[in-house]
C-alpha cells in the first residue's frame, strides 16, 4: 500500500521506515495530528478571547450598587443621636 511522505508528500510504500526521496523518518503523523489538535485548540482560546474583548462586558456588571444594598453608613447613624 502507497502512503504519503510527511516531508515531501510523495507517495512510498507503507513498510518503509524513512522516505527514499526526502529521508525523512516515517511516524511524524502523530506528531503532526498533536501538533494540528494545539493549534486548533489555541485558535479557539483566541477566537473566545476575541469575542469578549469585541463584546465587552454589561453595563451593571460589578456595580456597587448590589453590594451596598442594605447596608448604612457611618455618616448616617450620627443624624438620630
Amino acid at each position: 500500500m502507497l502512503v504519503a511522505c510527511d516531508g515531501c508528500k510523495r507517495h512510498i510504500r507503507d513498510e518503509e521506515t524513512e522516505c527514499p526521496f526526502c529521508a525523512a523518518a516515517r511516524g511524524r503523523s502523530r506528531r503532526r495530528a498533536v501538533k494540528l489538535a494545539l493549534v486548533g485548540a489555541a485558535g479557539l482560546g483566541a477566537m473566545t478571547i476575541g469575542i469578549g474583548c469585541a463584546y465587552g462586558m454589561p453595563d451593571d456588571y460589578g456595580s456597587d450598587a448590589d453590594v451596598d444594598a442594605g447596608v448604612d453608613d457611618a455618616a448616617d447613624d450620627t443624624s438620630g443621636q
